[in-house]
């Protein structure tokens, strides 16, 4: 039981620190080439890249200290790579259609103008590779562990991480709704929903729904 503790503790800490070095490397060339590499990139978000960059390793950094977990072999395999690939790729059609058919009722995302065709894919890299990944490390993966266990010494449910770590999320996004009660209120069952499906399926499911989101709010997928 030891040795498979600790070949799996080496497993886990090798597909994180892959996972740091891809990320890392990707985001760090945003952070320099950005500018030349995208129109319409712009400069505001280099700042937020590196704040993005430094919060992702100091809480992976953090997760090193959470205590492993030995997941059944079921839960093991639905975080491999082809299953965050399927898991994604099947969320963002779900809810890209989903949103479409809101917007074109009139039901939801109203008055949202679509983003000018030069500024698409710089804010589609800028918005999945650093925003919405960087947010979901730390706040749907890192942060739960994290409360997940502090709060089982004292036999406290899983869903008591799950609410302080949708809290915390929700007051991230305090200054983007302008202190909004409804908005707060909002993110918060956002963050309940991101957290949940990142450890009821697997991380490509909250960040494809966080991209499509953000995407229709910024009007990357509205089309006129």
């Amino acid at each position: 039981m030891t040795s498979y503790y600790y070949e799996f503790q080496r497993i886990r800490r090798l597909e994180k620190i892959t996972f740091l070095i891809l990320y890392g490397i990707f985001a760090y060339y945003l952070l320099i080439n950005g500018e030349g590499l995208f129109q319409g990139w712009n400069t505001g978000w280099m700042m937020t890249t590196l704040v993005y960059l430094v919060g992702v390793g100091l809480f992976l950094a953090l997760d090193e200290k959470i205590p492993v977990e030995l997941d059944s072999q079921r839960n093991q395999s639905k975080h491999n790579i082809w299953n965050i690939l399927i898991g994604f790729g099947v969320t963002f059609i779900v809810f890209l259609c989903l949103f479409w058919v809101l917007h074109d009722l009139g039901w939801y995302f109203n008055g949202i103008e679509p983003i000018p065709a030069k500024y698409f894919l710089s804010t589609s890299v800028f918005q999945l590779v650093i925003v919405v990944c960087s947010e979901t490390i730390i706040f749907q993966v890192v942060l739960f562990r994290y409360f997940k266990d502090l709060l089982e010494r004292h036999q406290s449910l899983p869903l008591v991480s799950m609410i302080l770590s949708a809290f915390l999320f929700s007051l991230f996004h305090l200054a983007v709704y302008q202190f909004n009660v409804g908005s707060l209120i909002f993110a918060f069952l956002m963050g309940l929903f991101l957290v949940y499906s990142v450890h009821r399926w697997n991380i490509g499911v909250p960040i494809a729904f966080h991209w499509v989101w953000n995407g229709m709010v910024l009007g990357l997928f509205v089309f006129s």
